[in-house]
């Protein structure tokens, strides 16, 4: 399970979604469950970028629904066509214990 350590110490502050950024940028290809929306091509995860709208803490966790905007390169192949990259948003929910840094990510 990713954790999220830097999003954790800065959340309620400035530094808060840009931390949040730059820990999902840096996450392994495939961790951000973008292949459910995506067209089947490949998802450049260096290119996200994450609008914030709505932020909620408990004891426990932390929730946060962001708009996940992303390339997707699809196309291409044998057919002669070129690959052309294309704009995908969704809207997804993390989910950022407390107490371990653990994030779970869920497409809204």
């Amino acid at each position: 399970m990713p954790k999220l350590n830097q999003s954790l110490v800065d959340w309620g502050t400035v530094q808060f979604s840009q931390a949040l950024l730059q820990e999902l940028r840096a996450l392994e290809a495939g961790v951000l469950p973008l292949q459910s929306v995506s067209q089947g091509g490949w998802i450049d995860f260096s290119e996200i970028t994450i609008s914030i709208t709505k932020q909620s803490s408990d004891q426990a966790s932390l929730y946060i629904v962001m708009g996940v905007f992303f390339t997707e390169t699809a196309g291409g192949g044998s057919c002669g066509f070129e690959a052309e990259a294309q704009q995908n948003y969704c809207d997804m929910q993390v989910v950022i214990d407390c107490d371990t840094a653990e994030a779970v990510f869920t497409v809204l």
